[in-house]
């Protein structure tokens, strides 16, 4: 019996194992790496994209004048509203211009009595690693309310 045989028979069959193994786990770290740099990428812009909303909603709140509310809380003048939206379209067309990222968005007045402003700012985020598996890009909406009324310093 030939001890020496067996094992150089062995031997042979497991060469281009680790090229297997590392064939294998590169998608796997790949795919690692574009959760944790396109996620993180993902929760910065969608805090940019809060921000602008927030201070979107603040401008508009801010701009409406202080006879916009009555006494008892409820909705003054209308056409103050429509001023005040078109106040948070335009901060938000003007953060579009500064930020590449930054697709749309729009403020409305809402409530039940009218007494707070929304805005929503959307962003596109393109991926730098989840591309190789077919995810591009996406985008992210987030959402800034402002009470009407309260002053708000600008910031």
């Amino acid at each position: 019996m030939n001890l020496r045989g067996i094992g150089a028979r062995s031997r042979r069959s497991e060469e281009g194992a680790i090229a297997f193994m590392g064939l294998l786990l590169v998608p796997v770290f790949v795919a690692l790496a574009g959760i944790v740099y396109d996620g993180g990428n993902a929760l910065a812009v969608s805090r940019d994209a809060t921000d602008v909303a927030e201070q979107a909603a603040r401008a508009a709140a801010n701009d409406l004048p202080a006879s916009y509310l009555d006494d008892n809380g409820a909705t003054g003048s209308l056409q103050y509203g429509s001023d005040a939206v078109s106040v948070g379209d335009a901060y938000i067309a003007q953060a579009e211009q500064s930020d590449a990222q930054l697709i749309g968005g729009s403020c409305v007045v809402q409530g039940v009595t009218a007494q707070t402003v929304a805005c929503t700012a959307t962003v596109w985020v393109r991926n730098q690693f989840l591309w190789t598996f077919n995810i591009p890009s996406f985008t992210i909406t987030e959402t800034g309310t402002a009470v009407i009324g309260q002053r708000y310093a600008p910031s």
